[in-house]
């Protein structure tokens, strides 16, 4: 039964205000109002409310993607929105998509504790939008695999990820973010992290557990000092830490023989780090080679002359530098 503070309400028309026009299809806020069969909207203190009933269990956009998902078990759940409160899912979800175009008009915040009644949720989808403020707490989330937000205007820290322990992809880049990574360490299945373009800070936490990463992704933040290792890392295809104040000694990518990009520049390493550096990934330069690796380093420290020899493949090296194997190396002269 619907509770009655959620009256079934139902306007042939509603006032063309951004917050409503935002789904088509089974949904459509646009100027005219389409309920789908065996849910109500209502129009109250918190703007729209949303109420699954349980017998529909999923929402449209008009190109037919799927955009609200409950679980087809799962209790009555509501989704707020609106001009008077922020977003809010007060009962399970196991989808939200609100990403990509297809509900473009959506603005506004989430409650912190947006989602923290969602633990079936598997997809957060928020990317290229008009949403903004702070990401919501997913500590209660522990099915969550995908998280994608970037390309929003979302401030503020990402919090702590660690219940989330099916994660398999982060993509939070071209925000606002602020403050330090999150551990990663019990995010055992996590493919691969893409938070560039933000402004986090500190130290990058350990992804040694992460062994199934193949994409990295860190440029354009404030990180410093030192780079973890991802020598466990032994499935990492690409890596990107350019733009960053990175510092001390570069650790071993040795192990990680499938590596296509690997760019390093804009940092702030000196010559012996950088030359110390081409002297590891020289060891692999076959296997490197092999994939037609591209190896960035320009805008840090020049290498020493035995280092660019190692590159360019003259004196000891002649016809076996890293050029000399199918690799790409730009770096500082």
């Amino acid at each position: 039964m619907i509770p009655t503070r959620y009256p079934q309400r139902v306007p042939a028309r509603v006032p063309d205000r951004r917050p409503l026009s935002f789904m088509s299809g089974d949904l459509y806020f646009n100027g005219e109002l389409l309920i789908p069969v065996n849910t109500t909207q209502g129009v109250g203190e918190y703007g729209a409310t949303v109420v699954f009933d349980g017998a529909t269990s999923e929402l449209h956009d008009k190109n037919g993607r799927k955009v609200l998902e409950v679980p087809t078990a799962g209790p009555l759940s509501r989704f707020s929105y609106g001009n008077n409160g922020p977003i809010y899912f007060d009962g399970d979800m196991s989808y939200i998509r609100f990403d990509d175009g297809a509900v473009p008009a959506l603005e506004g915040t989430f409650h912190e504790d947006a989602v923290k009644k969602c633990i079936s949720l598997t997809q957060f989808r928020c990317s290229d939008t008009q949403l903004s403020g702070t990401l919501p707490d997913f500590s209660k989330c522990i099915n969550l695999e995908r998280i994608f937000t970037s390309d929003a205007s979302f401030t503020g820290t990402l919090l702590s990820l660690s219940a989330c322990t099916g994660l398999i992809r982060v993509e939070i880049q071209n925000n606002s973010l602020t403050g330090t990574l999150p551990s990663f360490s019990s995010c055992t299945s996590l493919d691969k992290l893409s938070v560039s373009n933000n402004s986090f800070s500190g130290t990058l936490p350990s992804f040694s557990s992460c062994t199934l990463l193949t994409m990295f992704y860190v440029t354009n933040n404030s990180f410093s000092s030192t780079l973890p290792s991802f020598s466990s890392c032994t499935l990492l295809e690409e890596f990107f830490c350019r733009q960053n104040a990175f510092t001390g000694p570069i650790p071993s990518f040795a192990p990680c023989t499938s590596l296509t990009q690997l760019r390093l520049n804009n940092n702030s390493w000196n010559q012996a780090e950088i030359s110390d550096f081409i002297d590891d990934i020289y060891t692999i330069r076959v296997a490197l080679g092999g994939n037609s690796c591209t190896i960035a380093i320009e805008n840090n420290a020049i290498p020493d002359a035995d280092a660019i020899a190692k590159i360019e493949g003259t004196g000891a090296y002649a016809g076996d530098g890293l050029k000399d194997n199918g690799c790409t190396v730009t770096y500082d002269t």
